[in-house]
């Protein structure tokens, strides 16, 4: 038995196995919160590069301007990314597993262990999924939005198509999880990662970081003619 197999049977006993999985399902995500502010600031710190770079006219320097900035700015390279990545996919497929191991008791109008039949619970988990769609909606040209809209109805369809197929269990870790996500993504990722981000790397530092490092390189330049 796994030590958050063990943590989620426990929390099953004290109280209803429903809630049992929706704390455990919080404090998952809230274990691995770490993950997810060093992925988004990473993101958040390229996209900001990649804005001041455009503004680079020749191709070459461009792209050999943008990796220097990276790892001037210690930007996370995509072996490191795999690697949290790797961690939490482990934490994630643990507390599967240990939802798996539960008993498979009648909670409300189903059995955790077994496919809801009424399918209220997929029901419950479209709307989630569909609200989330909504709140993370982003504005651009109407192309984009189209392709934006359709990929977003695939994806909300084939989730909702398949947590029809998969015990009680998942569908709620599923759907506790997805609205805790939407939490975190606009309260502390886009609410305080992204702001702080925005603050910090303006263009003026940008420029300046750019600057210094076109100011080294012809400093090397010079020393490899020597």
């Amino acid at each position: 038995m796994n030590p958050i197999q063990f943590f989620l049977q426990w929390i099953c006993r004290v109280i209803n196995p429903v809630f049992g999985i929706g704390i455990g399902t919080i404090f998952i995500k809230s274990a691995c919160l770490p993950i997810y502010i060093i992925r988004y600031e990473n993101s958040c710190v390229k996209t900001m590069v990649r804005k001041y770079t455009r503004g680079i006219q020749k191709r070459a320097e461009r792209k050999k301007s943008k990796k220097e900035m990276y790892q001037y700015l210690n930007v996370k390279k995509l072996s490191y990314s795999c690697f949290i990545y790797g961690i939490e996919f482990t934490v994630i497929l643990m507390f599967l597993k240990a939802i798996s191991a539960l008993n498979n008791t009648q909670e409300f109008w189903f059995k955790i262990n077994e496919v809801d039949r009424t399918s209220l619970l997929s029901y419950i988990y479209l709307a989630v999924l569909v609200l989330g769609e909504i709140i993370n909606f982003q504005k651009g040209s109407k192309v984009e939005e189209v392709m934006q809209i359709i990929i977003s109805i695939i994806l909300v369809v084939l989730l909702y198509r398949t947590s029809r197929t998969v015990v009680a269990g998942i569908v709620i870790y599923w759907s506790i999880s997805s609205l805790y996500s939407l939490f975190i993504r606009k309260v502390i990722l886009q609410g305080k990662i992204e702001k702080r981000v925005e603050k910090e790397y303006t263009t003026v530092y940008l420029e300046s970081v750019y600057n210094l490092i076109r100011k080294e390189r012809t400093s090397y330049d010079k020393c490899g003619e020597k």
